[in-house]
């Protein structure tokens, strides 16, 4: 009867070993399925940062900021800004994890900025005269953006932005009422500056940001002082890779 009590014993002692183990194995196993599972929920909701091919259209406001110390072309005073618009198209190239992927693109940008300007008429018989007038000196720019994109959380769509940006002068020309001066070669054809912002993924497709981009290189060839864009630019974006159908589970 001892033996038989023993033999039980011990039975159950492995019994509920391997219930243990076995209890343990299908822990492990629905934790690793809910690991997969929230990596393809991550995976899904990182749609609206990689495969982004979105074309965008917006406003652009620019001014031009001087420091200058001297005399000679490329000293006016610019004593307003330019509304403008841009337009491009915007790629990711890479995620490098599941908040942060970087971008590029090319798109057009109005810039520029007023300042003041003289008329000088002659009247026959009444001799020279001198008028202050408006000036505005419109510039048109090729721009090739590159930089990061961080998502904190893709669920509410929120992103912040930042990076460096190339442009190449396409026209240079300064208004004055209903006359138009070309003044390209008077600047040089590179502009290089920094760009960042921050936005918000209305969905899958649609995305909007407000980016600020201020110049760092001096854009007159002739000249004492420094001349530099700064541009506020409010974009809307639409992603044509994007599905407008909404994915389960999210």
């Amino acid at each position: 009867m001892q033996k038989q009590t023993i033999i039980v014993t011990i039975a159950l002692a492995l019994g509920m070993q391997a219930a243990a183990q076995s209890s343990n194995a299908e822990q492990s196993l629905k934790s690793s399925i809910k690991s997969n599972a929230d990596d393809d929920k991550w995976q899904k909701k990182l749609s609206k940062q990689k495969n982004l091919a979105a074309a965008y259209g917006g406003a652009n406001a620019s001014n031009i900021k001087t420091k200058t110390t001297g005399s000679g072309y490329g000293d006016d005073t610019y004593n307003g800004g330019l509304t403008g618009f841009q337009a491009g198209v915007e790629v990711g190239i890479a995620n490098l994890n599941k908040n942060l992927s970087v971008f590029s693109g090319l798109g057009f940008s109005q810039q520029g900025a007023k300042y003041k300007g003289y008329n000088y008429e002659y009247t026959p018989g009444g001799g020279a005269n001198y008028g202050e007038v408006e000036v505005k000196r419109r510039m048109n720019y090729l721009t090739m953006p590159i930089g990061v994109r961080w998502q904190p959380n893709p669920e509410k769509g929120i992103y912040a932005l930042g990076g460096i940006q190339a442009g190449l002068l396409l026209s240079a020309n300064d208004k004055q009422g209903d006359k138009k001066n070309n003044v390209k070669d008077n600047f040089k054809g590179f502009d290089a500056g920094f760009t960042a912002g921050i936005g918000y993924a209305l969905n899958r497709q649609w995305q909007a940001d407000l980016r600020v981009t201020p110049s760092l290189s001096n854009m007159v060839k002739e000249g004492e002082g420094t001349h530099r864009h700064l541009v506020v630019g409010l974009r809307v974006h639409y992603n044509f890779l994007a599905s407008s159908k909404k994915e389960k589970g999210r």
